[in-house]
C-alpha cells in the first residue's frame, strides 16, 4: 500500500474501532523545524490533506487539519479517520497517536500510546470538533505525553484514512508531510 507520494506503510488495528490503518515506515528524516502551517499537495483520493495548522503558542497545542474536499460528520462515520502521530523520545517511530473519528453526530478524539506488541493503550479522550465543511481540530495536552530525557522538541505528522471502493485495497490514505516529520520545540 502507499500513502501520498509512495510512502511505504504497514497495517495496524486500533481497539476499540478494529479499523485497518497504516503506520509510516520508520526512519524517515525530519522536515523543516517549527512551521506552524504545513501545506500538502492535492495528491490523494479520499480525505486528501490540503493544510495542517499547529497552534502551539498557547497550551494545549491544537492541530487543525483541512482537506481539499468537503465532508460531513455523517459521511465520515465508520469510514474516515484523522490521526496525529507524535514522537516524544527521538526514536524512529512515534510513541503516541491521536485519533479523530465521527460517531455520526459529532467528532470524537482519543489519545493512544503505541505499543511495540499487542494493542495500543488508550491514554484518554481528546477535545475534537469540526470547524467547517473541510476542517477538523484536535487538542493534545502535552501533559498526557511522556517525553524522553533532555528532550527540547518532539516530532509529528498527520495521516488520514478513508474507506471507499474507489481506493486501492478499499482504503485511501494521505499523509502530511509526504515524507519525514515536523520538528516542534517543546514550550519553555
Amino acid at each position: 500500500m502507499t500513502a501520498g507520494r509512495g510512502t511505504r506503510v504497514g497495517s495496524l488495528v486500533l481497539a476499540p474501532l478494529v479499523a485497518a490503518f497504516v503506520v509510516l515506515a520508520a526512519g524517515t528524516p525530519a522536515a523543516s523545524a517549527d512551521p506552524t502551517v504545513l501545506s500538502d499537495p492535492n495528491d490523494a483520493t479520499g480525505l486528501d490533506i490540503s493544510q495542517v495548522t499547529l497552534a502551539a503558542d498557547v497550551p494545549p497545542p491544537v492541530w487543525t487539519i483541512r482537506t481539499f474536499r468537503a465532508w460531513t460528520i455523517h459521511k465520515l462515520w465508520d469510514r474516515g479517520y484523522f490521526y496525529v502521530e507524535l514522537d516524544t523520545s527521538g526514536t524512529d517511530a512515534p510513541e503516541y497517536r491521536a485519533l479523530v473519528r465521527s460517531d455520526g453526530r459529532k467528532m470524537l478524539g482519543a489519545l493512544y500510546r503505541i505499543q511495540p506488541t499487542g494493542p495500543d493503550v488508550k491514554v484518554g479522550n481528546l477535545r475534537a470538533h469540526k470547524l467547517n465543511s473541510r476542517s477538523v481540530a484536535v487538542r493534545i495536552p502535552l501533559s498526557k505525553l511522556m517525553f524522553g530525557p533532555d528532550r527540547t522538541a518532539y516530532r509529528w505528522d498527520v495521516l488520514t484514512s478513508f474507506l471507499s471502493s474507489k481506493c486501492s485495497g478499499g482504503t485511501c490514505f494521505d499523509r502530511a508531510p509526504d515524507q519525514g516529520t515536523v520538528k516542534q520545540p517543546l514550550p519553555s
